[in-house]
Protein backbone atom coordinates (compact mmCIF):
# COMPACT_ATOMS: atom_id res chain seq x y z
CA UNK A 1 0.00 0.00 0.00
CA UNK A 2 1.44 3.39 -0.99
CA UNK A 3 1.48 6.31 1.28
CA UNK A 4 -1.11 8.38 0.48
CA UNK A 5 -0.20 12.46 0.71
CA UNK A 6 -1.55 13.19 4.30
CA UNK A 7 0.75 10.26 5.74
CA UNK A 8 3.29 12.09 4.41
CA UNK A 9 2.52 15.30 5.54
CA UNK A 10 2.03 13.97 9.13
CA UNK A 11 5.29 12.34 8.65
CA UNK A 12 7.15 15.46 8.18
CA UNK A 13 5.65 17.14 10.17
CA UNK A 14 6.34 14.64 13.12
CA UNK A 15 9.85 14.70 12.11
CA UNK A 16 10.25 18.60 12.06
CA UNK A 17 9.28 18.96 15.39
CA UNK A 18 11.30 16.42 16.89
CA UNK A 19 14.10 18.08 15.48
CA UNK A 20 12.87 21.33 17.06
CA UNK A 21 12.66 19.99 20.46
CA UNK A 22 16.28 18.86 20.01
CA UNK A 23 17.67 21.71 18.88
CA UNK A 24 15.73 23.23 22.04
CA UNK A 25 17.60 20.82 24.39
CA UNK A 26 20.29 21.83 22.72
CA UNK A 27 20.70 25.74 22.68
CA UNK A 28 19.47 25.08 26.64
CA UNK A 29 22.06 22.23 27.32
CA UNK A 30 24.93 24.67 25.98
CA UNK A 31 22.82 27.91 27.53
CA UNK A 32 26.37 29.89 28.22
CA UNK A 33 27.14 29.87 24.76
CA UNK A 34 24.16 31.65 23.31
CA UNK A 35 24.56 35.28 23.90
CA UNK A 36 21.70 37.80 23.82
CA UNK A 37 21.74 41.50 22.09
CA UNK A 38 23.69 43.78 24.11
CA UNK A 39 21.28 46.76 24.86
CA UNK A 40 18.69 44.12 22.81
CA UNK A 41 20.07 45.43 19.84
CA UNK A 42 20.57 42.79 17.18
CA UNK A 43 24.57 41.95 16.57
CA UNK A 44 24.50 39.07 13.26
CA UNK A 45 21.87 37.62 11.23
CA UNK A 46 20.85 34.10 11.60
CA UNK A 47 19.26 32.94 8.52
CA UNK A 48 22.14 31.51 6.95
CA UNK A 49 22.44 29.12 9.80
CA UNK A 50 20.06 26.24 8.10
CA UNK A 51 21.63 22.64 9.20
CA UNK A 52 22.54 21.58 13.06
CA UNK A 53 26.03 21.02 12.11
CA UNK A 54 26.09 24.82 11.02
CA UNK A 55 24.40 25.29 14.01
CA UNK A 56 27.27 23.58 16.42
CA UNK A 57 30.20 25.10 14.30
CA UNK A 58 28.65 29.00 15.46
CA UNK A 59 28.12 27.18 18.87
CA UNK A 60 31.77 25.28 18.97
CA UNK A 61 33.34 29.29 18.42
CA UNK A 62 31.04 30.91 21.15
CA UNK A 63 29.46 33.23 18.47
CA UNK A 64 25.72 32.64 18.87
CA UNK A 65 24.11 36.08 19.60
CA UNK A 66 19.80 36.00 19.32
CA UNK A 67 16.97 37.63 20.94
CA UNK A 68 14.26 35.61 21.40
CA UNK A 69 12.97 35.87 17.98
CA UNK A 70 16.10 34.88 16.19
CA UNK A 71 16.31 32.29 18.74
CA UNK A 72 12.64 30.71 17.66
CA UNK A 73 13.40 31.51 13.77
CA UNK A 74 16.63 29.84 13.84
CA UNK A 75 14.77 26.49 15.35
CA UNK A 76 12.46 26.55 13.20
CA UNK A 77 14.79 26.74 10.21
CA UNK A 78 17.45 23.93 11.50
CA UNK A 79 14.37 21.62 12.26
CA UNK A 80 13.03 22.07 8.52
CA UNK A 81 10.10 24.06 8.91
CA UNK A 82 8.54 27.10 7.15
CA UNK A 83 10.02 30.07 8.02
CA UNK A 84 7.22 31.47 10.82
CA UNK A 85 7.79 35.13 9.74
CA UNK A 86 6.69 34.14 6.13
CA UNK A 87 9.93 35.56 4.43
CA UNK A 88 11.69 32.25 3.49
CA UNK A 89 14.45 33.00 5.97
CA UNK A 90 15.71 36.21 3.78
CA UNK A 91 15.71 37.73 6.87
CA UNK A 92 15.43 37.51 10.76
CA UNK A 93 11.89 38.66 11.23
CA UNK A 94 10.60 39.96 15.09
CA UNK A 95 8.06 39.49 17.07
CA UNK A 96 5.71 41.50 14.89
CA UNK A 97 6.64 39.27 11.92
CA UNK A 98 6.24 36.28 13.43
CA UNK A 99 2.06 37.07 14.38
CA UNK A 100 1.97 38.29 10.63
CA UNK A 101 3.79 34.89 9.42
CA UNK A 102 1.95 32.36 11.27
CA UNK A 103 -1.45 31.30 11.74
CA UNK A 104 -3.13 32.18 14.90
CA UNK A 105 -4.44 28.89 17.47
CA UNK A 106 -5.71 28.34 20.92
CA UNK A 107 -3.61 26.76 23.68
CA UNK A 108 -5.20 23.99 23.35
CA UNK A 109 -4.38 23.38 19.58
CA UNK A 110 -0.45 23.99 20.64
CA UNK A 111 1.91 21.26 19.97
CA UNK A 112 5.83 21.04 20.39
CA UNK A 113 7.68 23.91 18.11
CA UNK A 114 4.58 25.94 18.30
CA UNK A 115 5.12 30.22 19.50
CA UNK A 116 3.93 31.52 22.30
CA UNK A 117 3.88 35.02 21.98
CA UNK A 118 3.89 37.27 25.27
CA UNK A 119 2.08 41.04 25.03
CA UNK A 120 -0.31 43.09 23.01
CA UNK A 121 0.09 44.88 19.63
CA UNK A 122 3.27 43.26 18.21
CA UNK A 123 4.01 41.26 21.12
CA UNK A 124 7.26 41.63 23.74
CA UNK A 125 8.63 38.79 23.88
CA UNK A 126 8.43 34.87 22.24
CA UNK A 127 8.78 31.76 23.25
CA UNK A 128 8.49 27.84 21.83
CA UNK A 129 6.37 25.10 23.05
CA UNK A 130 8.43 22.31 24.57
CA UNK A 131 5.69 20.23 25.83
CA UNK A 132 2.05 20.92 25.30
CA UNK A 133 0.00 21.15 27.93
CA UNK A 134 -2.61 23.30 30.36
CA UNK A 135 0.81 25.03 31.19
CA UNK A 136 3.14 24.41 28.36
CA UNK A 137 6.82 23.57 28.76
CA UNK A 138 8.52 26.64 26.72
CA UNK A 139 12.08 27.37 25.86
CA UNK A 140 12.84 30.96 26.07
CA UNK A 141 16.08 32.76 25.48
CA UNK A 142 15.08 36.52 26.89
CA UNK A 143 18.69 37.69 28.62
CA UNK A 144 22.29 36.73 29.00
CA UNK A 145 22.09 34.29 31.28
CA UNK A 146 21.09 31.90 27.97
CA UNK A 147 18.07 29.58 27.30
CA UNK A 148 15.88 28.44 29.61
CA UNK A 149 13.05 25.50 29.76
CA UNK A 150 10.08 27.14 31.98
CA UNK A 151 6.73 26.97 32.35
CA UNK A 152 4.45 29.47 29.98
CA UNK A 153 2.77 30.16 34.26
CA UNK A 154 6.02 31.32 34.71
CA UNK A 155 7.00 33.20 31.97
CA UNK A 156 3.40 35.17 32.02
CA UNK A 157 4.67 36.62 35.05
CA UNK A 158 7.88 38.20 33.60
CA UNK A 159 5.75 39.73 30.50
CA UNK A 160 3.23 41.96 29.62
CA UNK A 161 -0.20 40.85 29.42
CA UNK A 162 -1.83 39.45 26.33
CA UNK A 163 -0.31 37.59 23.48
CA UNK A 164 -1.75 34.50 21.55
CA UNK A 165 0.05 30.98 20.96
CA UNK A 166 1.23 30.83 16.95
CA UNK A 167 1.91 27.20 14.68
CA UNK A 168 4.96 26.44 13.59
CA UNK A 169 4.00 26.30 9.63
CA UNK A 170 5.57 23.35 8.60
Amino acid sequence: MEPQPDDDLTGRETLVRARALSVMRLLVAVAPQVHYPAGDRRTMTINWIATRRELEDVLAEGRLTVDCSQAVTLIAHVAGARDPNGNGFAADGYTGTLLGGSAHIPRERARCGDLRVFGGGTGHHVAMVMTPGTDPLLFSHGAERGPVEILESREARLQPPGGTFLQLPV
